[in-house]
């Protein structure tokens, strides 16, 4: 069993997207832009995997390695991994509506999408944002900077300690934890008592066990702990599954591009020139129009369709050839290392030049 836990592989890009780019023997060609050469078909469930990618634990484990995140209530097994919650509630769900709006694109309709199906394809979107190498890439960098505590933090705790009041019902709670509620209010009413008749004699009491060196030295300790235990968590090998898992990641997204004032539009290619797959699953791109930058969002699900993320009121549009190819260099440049599609013809496009096409 072991062995077996150690060979898993983990699709990045899920195969209910990747195989509707894949040819009609279940193959698919692959560009590398970084050796600017073209594979020769191979078959589509090899690929955007990697071993061991998300993490093994069950997800109720990576909350206790993290515990400052706050659980995507998508992910609602928590006994289980997060690549099997993804499966069950992400791609499961997610595929069954894409394969609806992909028969009736096909048939000349248009879909007609519910709020609860839009809901599901925008978290889905975010998902894969955050579950791709790429992010997974620039995570891995920022998590390769030390991370210190500012220089004058032990100064702001002690402002912050001088300004606060004891708070004898949580010093009771804590040393005496068997005593009943009436007991303990009449430990805090002897507490208060005492401490009232110790500042009378000296008022300057309390600052003088703030200010000395035993409690200069525990706060030392506390802040030593507290940067060990923040680097444990930013360098932790399931950081990336936990930051998949974070509800506060995808709010964050969700709120700083407006996603809930974006709508579902498709964009329908009746050109001989396909849509690609980049390695990310999608493509976010600033379109410039001269006058003025808009960042677009899309999902790219069919050779012939891609799913945007727009600010208008259309719910499709047909686009040329033109479009077709700024989109697949759109792709290309988004990728981290390729770019894939069920025809060589539309990799050719994106290709320097032509000498390390297959024969």
């Amino acid at each position: 069993m072991r062995l077996i836990d150690a060979m898993v592989k983990n699709h990045f890009v899920p195969r209910l997207i990747i195989k509707n780019f894949a040819d009609s023997g279940g193959n698919i060609w692959f560009y590398n832009k970084k050796s600017n050469v073209v594979s020769k078909p191979i078959p589509y469930l090899s690929q955007l995997q990697k071993k061991n990618f998300y993490g093994k634990k069950p997800i109720i484990k990576l909350k206790n390695i993290f515990p400052h995140i706050e659980i995507n209530p998508i992910f609602q097994r928590e006994d289980l991994n997060l690549d099997k919650n993804i499966e069950l509630f992400i791609e499961s769900p997610t595929g069954a509506i894409l394969s609806k709006i992909i028969k009736k694109i096909s048939t000349g309709y248009i879909h007609r999408v519910s709020n609860k199906e839009s809901e599901l394809i925008k978290e889905y979107f975010v998902i894969q944002h955050l579950r791709t190498p790429a992010f997974k890439r620039v995570s891995d960098e920022v998590r390769k900077q030390p991370l210190m505590f500012p220089p004058n933090t032990k100064k702001l705790i002690m402002d912050i300690e001088h300004n606060r009041n004891v708070d004898f019902k949580e010093i009771v709670k804590e040393k005496f934890p068997n005593l009943n509620f009436k007991q303990r209010r009449v430990k805090v009413k002897e507490l208060r008592k005492s401490l009232k008749k110790r500042l009378k004699q000296d008022p300057d009491f309390i600052k003088k066990i703030r200010n000395s060196k035993k409690t200069k030295e525990l706060l030392d300790a506390e802040i030593k702990k507290a940067e060990e235990e923040i680097e444990k968590m930013r360098t932790h090998p399931d950081k990336h599954s936990s930051e998949i898992l974070d509800r506060k990641m995808k709010d964050k997204f969700l709120k700083r591009f407006k996603f809930d004032k974006r709508k579902i539009k498709f964009i329908i290619n009746k050109t001989k020139v396909p849509f690609v797959l980049s390695d990310t699953g999608i493509v976010i791109v600033c379109w410039d129009y001269g006058y003025e930058k808009e960042l677009h969002f899309y999902l790219p699900i069919h050779p012939q369709i891609l799913i945007e993320f727009s600010e208008d009121l259309k719910t499709s549009n047909s686009v040329d050839e033109k479009f077709v190819k700024e989109f697949n260099q759109m792709s290309k440049d988004e990728s981290l290392i390729n770019i894939y599609s069920n025809s060589i013809d539309a990799l050719k496009i994106l290709i320097k030049n032509n000498k390390n096409l297959p024969k």
